[in-house]
Protein backbone atom coordinates (compact mmCIF):
# COMPACT_ATOMS: atom_id res chain seq x y z
CA UNK A 1 0.00 0.00 0.00
CA UNK A 2 1.25 3.82 -0.52
CA UNK A 3 2.39 5.73 2.03
CA UNK A 4 0.16 8.99 2.65
CA UNK A 5 1.20 11.83 1.74
CA UNK A 6 -1.73 14.13 1.16
CA UNK A 7 -1.67 17.86 1.93
CA UNK A 8 -4.39 17.68 3.86
CA UNK A 9 -6.88 15.47 5.89
CA UNK A 10 -10.53 15.55 5.71
CA UNK A 11 -12.49 17.45 8.63
CA UNK A 12 -15.35 15.66 10.51
CA UNK A 13 -18.02 17.88 9.22
CA UNK A 14 -19.29 18.02 5.78
CA UNK A 15 -16.90 15.28 4.93
CA UNK A 16 -18.24 14.74 0.88
CA UNK A 17 -17.18 18.52 0.48
CA UNK A 18 -14.12 17.78 2.12
CA UNK A 19 -12.88 14.97 0.52
CA UNK A 20 -13.73 16.51 -2.78
CA UNK A 21 -11.65 19.35 -1.75
CA UNK A 22 -8.96 17.44 -1.04
CA UNK A 23 -8.57 16.04 -4.37
CA UNK A 24 -9.08 18.97 -6.29
CA UNK A 25 -6.47 20.40 -4.05
CA UNK A 26 -3.84 17.32 -4.47
CA UNK A 27 -5.04 17.31 -8.36
CA UNK A 28 -3.75 21.19 -8.82
CA UNK A 29 -0.86 20.37 -7.08
CA UNK A 30 0.03 17.63 -9.80
CA UNK A 31 0.39 14.99 -6.58
CA UNK A 32 -1.26 12.86 -9.58
CA UNK A 33 -1.21 14.21 -13.20
CA UNK A 34 -3.09 11.16 -15.19
CA UNK A 35 -5.18 9.44 -12.49
CA UNK A 36 -6.32 9.22 -9.41
CA UNK A 37 -5.37 6.11 -6.88
CA UNK A 38 -7.30 3.15 -6.67
CA UNK A 39 -10.57 3.74 -3.98
CA UNK A 40 -9.48 1.20 -1.54
CA UNK A 41 -6.46 3.32 -1.44
CA UNK A 42 -7.50 7.05 -0.94
CA UNK A 43 -10.23 5.46 1.37
CA UNK A 44 -7.78 4.27 3.71
CA UNK A 45 -5.60 6.99 3.70
CA UNK A 46 -8.66 9.38 4.05
CA UNK A 47 -10.04 7.07 6.50
CA UNK A 48 -13.86 7.29 4.95
CA UNK A 49 -16.25 4.85 3.26
CA UNK A 50 -16.25 3.97 -0.16
CA UNK A 51 -19.93 5.79 -0.11
CA UNK A 52 -18.43 8.90 0.59
CA UNK A 53 -16.37 8.58 -1.99
CA UNK A 54 -18.23 8.03 -4.26
CA UNK A 55 -20.22 11.34 -3.88
CA UNK A 56 -17.22 13.08 -3.77
CA UNK A 57 -16.24 12.06 -6.87
CA UNK A 58 -19.84 12.55 -8.48
CA UNK A 59 -19.11 16.35 -7.17
CA UNK A 60 -15.93 16.44 -9.34
CA UNK A 61 -17.30 14.55 -12.26
CA UNK A 62 -19.97 17.14 -12.56
CA UNK A 63 -17.34 20.01 -12.28
CA UNK A 64 -15.83 18.41 -15.80
CA UNK A 65 -12.30 17.54 -13.35
CA UNK A 66 -12.25 13.80 -13.71
CA UNK A 67 -14.17 10.52 -16.16
CA UNK A 68 -15.16 7.88 -13.82
CA UNK A 69 -14.92 4.07 -15.41
CA UNK A 70 -16.34 1.24 -13.53
CA UNK A 71 -13.18 -1.52 -13.99
CA UNK A 72 -10.86 1.27 -14.45
CA UNK A 73 -8.74 4.31 -12.97
CA UNK A 74 -10.44 7.49 -12.11
CA UNK A 75 -9.09 9.85 -15.17
CA UNK A 76 -8.07 13.46 -14.43
CA UNK A 77 -9.53 15.41 -17.36
CA UNK A 78 -8.66 18.60 -16.27
CA UNK A 79 -7.21 20.90 -13.67
CA UNK A 80 -9.34 22.84 -11.73
CA UNK A 81 -9.40 26.80 -11.34
CA UNK A 82 -5.99 27.43 -9.71
CA UNK A 83 -6.17 29.04 -6.34
CA UNK A 84 -3.31 31.63 -4.60
CA UNK A 85 -0.27 29.56 -3.86
CA UNK A 86 0.60 28.98 -0.07
CA UNK A 87 4.21 29.93 -0.12
CA UNK A 88 6.54 27.41 2.35
CA UNK A 89 6.72 29.76 5.42
CA UNK A 90 3.05 29.63 5.56
CA UNK A 91 3.02 25.59 5.66
CA UNK A 92 2.90 23.18 7.99
CA UNK A 93 4.02 19.78 8.23
CA UNK A 94 3.49 17.45 10.29
CA UNK A 95 5.52 13.77 10.25
CA UNK A 96 4.74 10.68 11.41
CA UNK A 97 5.52 7.24 11.10
CA UNK A 98 1.77 5.25 11.68
CA UNK A 99 -1.14 6.29 8.74
CA UNK A 100 -4.21 8.24 10.69
CA UNK A 101 -6.28 5.13 10.26
CA UNK A 102 -3.78 3.14 12.80
CA UNK A 103 -4.53 6.09 15.81
CA UNK A 104 -6.67 6.15 18.39
CA UNK A 105 -9.41 8.75 17.62
CA UNK A 106 -8.56 11.53 20.39
CA UNK A 107 -5.14 11.89 17.77
CA UNK A 108 -7.03 11.77 14.64
CA UNK A 109 -9.15 14.20 16.10
CA UNK A 110 -6.68 16.13 17.72
CA UNK A 111 -5.29 17.06 14.31
CA UNK A 112 -8.11 17.48 12.52
CA UNK A 113 -8.45 20.40 14.97
CA UNK A 114 -5.05 21.58 14.57
CA UNK A 115 -5.80 22.41 10.56
CA UNK A 116 -8.45 23.94 11.73
CA UNK A 117 -7.21 26.30 13.45
CA UNK A 118 -4.12 26.68 11.37
CA UNK A 119 -6.30 27.75 8.52
CA UNK A 120 -8.05 30.61 10.44
CA UNK A 121 -4.85 31.71 11.21
CA UNK A 122 -4.00 31.37 7.56
CA UNK A 123 -1.50 28.44 7.46
CA UNK A 124 -1.92 25.44 5.87
CA UNK A 125 -1.03 21.52 7.36
CA UNK A 126 0.29 18.89 5.90
CA UNK A 127 0.69 15.48 6.89
CA UNK A 128 3.32 13.37 5.75
CA UNK A 129 3.09 9.51 7.06
CA UNK A 130 5.96 7.34 6.29
CA UNK A 131 7.62 5.05 8.07
CA UNK A 132 11.23 6.43 6.71
CA UNK A 133 10.28 8.58 10.16
CA UNK A 134 11.06 6.04 12.31
CA UNK A 135 14.56 4.11 11.10
CA UNK A 136 17.55 5.24 13.25
CA UNK A 137 19.34 5.75 9.97
CA UNK A 138 17.62 8.24 7.81
CA UNK A 139 18.33 7.82 4.17
CA UNK A 140 17.59 9.46 0.89
CA UNK A 141 13.85 8.70 0.92
CA UNK A 142 13.58 10.65 4.56
CA UNK A 143 15.20 13.69 2.72
CA UNK A 144 13.83 13.57 -0.11
CA UNK A 145 10.43 14.12 1.68
CA UNK A 146 11.86 16.58 4.02
CA UNK A 147 13.80 18.90 0.93
CA UNK A 148 9.81 19.15 -0.57
CA UNK A 149 9.71 22.13 2.06
CA UNK A 150 12.61 23.63 2.77
CA UNK A 151 10.70 26.86 4.29
CA UNK A 152 8.43 25.19 6.12
CA UNK A 153 7.35 24.91 10.14
CA UNK A 154 7.65 21.01 11.81
CA UNK A 155 5.52 19.55 13.72
CA UNK A 156 7.36 15.92 15.01
CA UNK A 157 4.58 13.13 16.03
CA UNK A 158 6.09 9.94 17.77
CA UNK A 159 8.99 9.91 15.47
CA UNK A 160 11.99 8.65 16.98
CA UNK A 161 15.44 10.13 18.42
CA UNK A 162 17.57 10.13 14.77
CA UNK A 163 14.53 12.47 13.37
CA UNK A 164 14.64 14.31 16.78
CA UNK A 165 18.33 15.17 16.33
CA UNK A 166 18.48 15.62 12.54
CA UNK A 167 15.94 18.72 13.08
CA UNK A 168 17.79 19.90 16.16
CA UNK A 169 20.88 19.90 14.05
CA UNK A 170 19.42 21.66 11.42
CA UNK A 171 17.88 24.40 13.22
CA UNK A 172 14.28 24.15 11.19
CA UNK A 173 11.71 25.65 12.91
CA UNK A 174 10.46 22.69 14.73
CA UNK A 175 7.60 21.46 17.61
CA UNK A 176 7.48 18.00 18.71
CA UNK A 177 4.02 17.17 19.77
CA UNK A 178 5.52 14.83 22.62
CA UNK A 179 8.43 13.99 24.70
CA UNK A 180 11.44 14.50 23.28
CA UNK A 181 14.70 11.66 23.62
CA UNK A 182 17.41 12.80 26.26
CA UNK A 183 19.83 15.65 24.74
CA UNK A 184 17.27 16.23 22.06
CA UNK A 185 16.79 20.03 22.79
CA UNK A 186 14.03 21.19 20.72
CA UNK A 187 10.41 22.93 21.90
CA UNK A 188 7.95 20.20 23.06
CA UNK A 189 4.39 19.72 24.22
CA UNK A 190 2.85 16.34 26.03
CA UNK A 191 0.70 15.47 28.47
CA UNK A 192 2.31 14.33 31.16
CA UNK A 193 1.72 10.70 31.58
CA UNK A 194 5.01 10.10 34.00
CA UNK A 195 2.97 12.33 36.51
CA UNK A 196 0.05 10.17 35.92
CA UNK A 197 1.96 6.72 36.39
CA UNK A 198 3.53 8.06 39.16
CA UNK A 199 -0.01 8.54 40.47
CA UNK A 200 -1.36 5.09 39.20
CA UNK A 201 1.04 3.38 41.14
CA UNK A 202 0.43 5.16 44.36
CA UNK A 203 -3.06 4.65 43.86
CA UNK A 204 -2.60 0.24 43.25
CA UNK A 205 -0.58 0.67 46.59
CA UNK A 206 -2.97 2.66 48.36
CA UNK A 207 -5.60 -0.09 47.35
CA UNK A 208 -3.17 -2.74 48.58
CA UNK A 209 -1.91 -4.18 45.53
CA UNK A 210 1.93 -5.46 45.89
CA UNK A 211 2.55 -6.98 42.15
CA UNK A 212 2.68 -4.46 40.01
CA UNK A 213 3.10 -4.39 35.94
CA UNK A 214 3.89 -1.81 33.18
CA UNK A 215 2.65 -2.35 29.53
CA UNK A 216 5.36 -0.78 27.71
CA UNK A 217 4.86 -0.71 23.65
CA UNK A 218 8.38 -1.60 22.48
CA UNK A 219 8.85 1.26 20.00
CA UNK A 220 11.33 3.21 22.03
CA UNK A 221 9.18 6.30 21.74
CA UNK A 222 10.79 9.16 24.41
CA UNK A 223 7.00 9.74 25.97
CA UNK A 224 7.20 5.39 26.66
CA UNK A 225 10.76 5.67 27.78
CA UNK A 226 9.90 8.68 30.47
CA UNK A 227 6.87 6.56 31.94
CA UNK A 228 8.67 3.32 32.37
CA UNK A 229 11.57 5.42 34.00
CA UNK A 230 8.75 7.35 36.93
CA UNK A 231 7.05 3.71 36.93
CA UNK A 232 10.10 2.07 38.27
CA UNK A 233 11.20 5.31 40.84
CA UNK A 234 7.55 5.21 42.04
CA UNK A 235 8.30 1.56 43.23
CA UNK A 236 11.05 2.18 43.84
CA UNK A 237 10.40 4.96 46.34
CA UNK A 238 7.59 3.14 47.76
CA UNK A 239 6.88 2.83 51.72
CA UNK A 240 5.67 -0.73 50.61
CA UNK A 241 8.96 -3.09 51.30
CA UNK A 242 7.09 -5.90 49.62
CA UNK A 243 5.42 -4.57 46.51
CA UNK A 244 7.21 -5.47 43.36
CA UNK A 245 6.88 -4.26 39.81
CA UNK A 246 8.12 -5.08 36.15
CA UNK A 247 7.97 -3.23 33.10
CA UNK A 248 6.95 -5.51 30.24
CA UNK A 249 7.38 -4.34 26.55
CA UNK A 250 4.89 -6.39 24.24
CA UNK A 251 5.23 -5.73 20.14
CA UNK A 252 1.62 -3.90 20.30
CA UNK A 253 -0.19 -6.83 18.75
CA UNK A 254 -3.42 -8.53 19.59
CA UNK A 255 -0.85 -12.13 20.06
CA UNK A 256 1.72 -10.38 21.63
CA UNK A 257 -0.19 -9.13 24.08
CA UNK A 258 -2.04 -12.51 25.00
CA UNK A 259 1.26 -14.03 25.36
CA UNK A 260 2.55 -11.77 28.15
CA UNK A 261 -0.74 -11.92 29.75
CA UNK A 262 -0.82 -15.52 29.46
CA UNK A 263 2.47 -15.71 31.18
CA UNK A 264 1.08 -13.17 33.87
CA UNK A 265 -1.90 -15.60 34.85
CA UNK A 266 0.25 -18.51 35.39
CA UNK A 267 2.99 -16.71 37.37
CA UNK A 268 0.40 -14.47 39.47
CA UNK A 269 -1.25 -16.40 42.42
CA UNK A 270 -2.02 -12.87 44.06
CA UNK A 271 -3.65 -9.95 43.12
CA UNK A 272 -2.46 -8.21 40.40
CA UNK A 273 -2.40 -4.72 39.27
CA UNK A 274 -1.65 -3.71 35.11
CA UNK A 275 -1.09 -0.05 33.84
CA UNK A 276 -1.44 -0.52 30.63
CA UNK A 277 0.60 2.41 28.27
CA UNK A 278 -2.43 2.41 25.02
CA UNK A 279 -6.31 2.31 25.51
CA UNK A 280 -6.30 -0.86 22.72
CA UNK A 281 -3.27 -2.76 24.91
CA UNK A 282 -5.73 -1.69 27.90
CA UNK A 283 -8.45 -3.42 26.23
CA UNK A 284 -7.18 -6.61 24.91
CA UNK A 285 -6.05 -7.13 28.14
CA UNK A 286 -9.21 -6.83 30.01
CA UNK A 287 -11.13 -9.13 27.08
CA UNK A 288 -8.23 -11.72 27.43
CA UNK A 289 -8.19 -11.94 31.45
CA UNK A 290 -12.18 -12.48 31.11
CA UNK A 291 -12.19 -14.69 28.66
CA UNK A 292 -9.51 -16.78 31.01
CA UNK A 293 -12.52 -16.61 33.55
CA UNK A 294 -10.04 -14.77 35.70
CA UNK A 295 -12.15 -11.99 37.66
CA UNK A 296 -11.34 -8.16 36.54
CA UNK A 297 -11.64 -6.30 38.83
CA UNK A 298 -10.96 -8.93 41.58
CA UNK A 299 -7.71 -10.86 41.03
CA UNK A 300 -6.35 -8.65 38.75
CA UNK A 301 -6.78 -4.21 38.32
CA UNK A 302 -6.03 -2.96 35.07
CA UNK A 303 -5.56 1.16 34.19
CA UNK A 304 -5.59 2.69 30.86
CA UNK A 305 -2.85 5.23 30.92
CA UNK A 306 -4.56 6.87 28.17
CA UNK A 307 -8.21 7.84 26.96
CA UNK A 308 -10.46 6.40 24.31
CA UNK A 309 -14.12 6.60 23.89
CA UNK A 310 -14.28 2.65 23.63
CA UNK A 311 -13.17 2.02 27.09
CA UNK A 312 -16.28 3.89 28.58
CA UNK A 313 -18.83 1.16 26.75
CA UNK A 314 -16.69 -1.97 27.53
CA UNK A 315 -18.14 -4.03 29.88
CA UNK A 316 -16.42 -3.95 32.89
CA UNK A 317 -15.85 -0.22 32.19
CA UNK A 318 -11.95 0.35 32.06
CA UNK A 319 -10.20 3.23 34.59
CA UNK A 320 -7.86 5.53 32.62
CA UNK A 321 -6.43 8.94 32.68
CA UNK A 322 -8.53 11.38 30.40
CA UNK A 323 -7.71 14.81 29.18
CA UNK A 324 -9.03 18.20 27.44
CA UNK A 325 -9.05 17.45 23.71
CA UNK A 326 -10.08 20.93 22.89
CA UNK A 327 -7.61 22.59 25.71
CA UNK A 328 -4.97 20.55 24.39
CA UNK A 329 -5.57 20.92 20.54
CA UNK A 330 -5.71 24.60 21.50
CA UNK A 331 -2.41 24.74 23.25
CA UNK A 332 -0.98 23.27 20.29
CA UNK A 333 -1.99 25.13 18.21
CA UNK A 334 -1.09 29.03 19.43
CA UNK A 335 2.64 26.94 19.54
CA UNK A 336 2.81 26.48 15.91
CA UNK A 337 1.63 28.98 14.97
CA UNK A 338 3.44 31.11 17.55
CA UNK A 339 6.64 29.11 15.93
CA UNK A 340 5.84 29.56 12.41
CA UNK A 341 5.32 33.18 12.61
CA UNK A 342 8.36 34.11 14.16
CA UNK A 343 10.34 31.40 13.92
CA UNK A 344 11.07 30.33 17.73
CA UNK A 345 9.95 29.03 20.84
CA UNK A 346 11.77 28.41 24.08
CA UNK A 347 12.92 25.21 24.69
CA UNK A 348 11.25 24.70 27.92
CA UNK A 349 8.64 21.81 27.71
CA UNK A 350 5.07 21.78 28.26
CA UNK A 351 3.20 19.43 29.91
CA UNK A 352 -0.40 18.89 30.72
CA UNK A 353 -1.51 16.97 33.67
CA UNK A 354 -4.61 14.57 32.76
CA UNK A 355 -6.86 13.64 35.45
CA UNK A 356 -7.97 10.52 36.83
CA UNK A 357 -11.03 8.58 35.26
CA UNK A 358 -12.08 6.11 38.08
CA UNK A 359 -13.89 2.90 36.22
CA UNK A 360 -15.40 -0.58 37.04
CA UNK A 361 -11.67 -2.13 36.20
CA UNK A 362 -10.10 -0.67 39.18
CA UNK A 363 -11.06 -1.64 42.74
CA UNK A 364 -9.70 -0.06 46.03
CA UNK A 365 -9.89 -2.75 48.93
Amino acid sequence: MKHSHLSLIPKRTSVVVEVANILKNEIQLRRWTKSLPGQRTLCATLQISRPTLDEAYRTLQTEGLIRVEHGRRTLILRQPRKRPLVKDHQMVVAIQPEPLSTRVVPNILQISGLQENLEAAGLRLIVQSNPCFRRDRLGNQFETIVGQYPDATWVLLSVNQSVQNWFMNHKFPTLVDGFTHNGVKLPSIDLDHPAACRHAVASFLRAGYRNLIFLSPGAGRAGDLACEQAFTEALQRSPYSEAAGQVIRHDSTINGLKSVIGGLIKRCPDRCAILASEPQAALTTVSFLLQNGVSVPGHFSVISLEYDYFLSWNSPTISSYEYDLNLYTRRLSSLVIKLAREGYLPRRPIRLMPRFRPAETFAPE
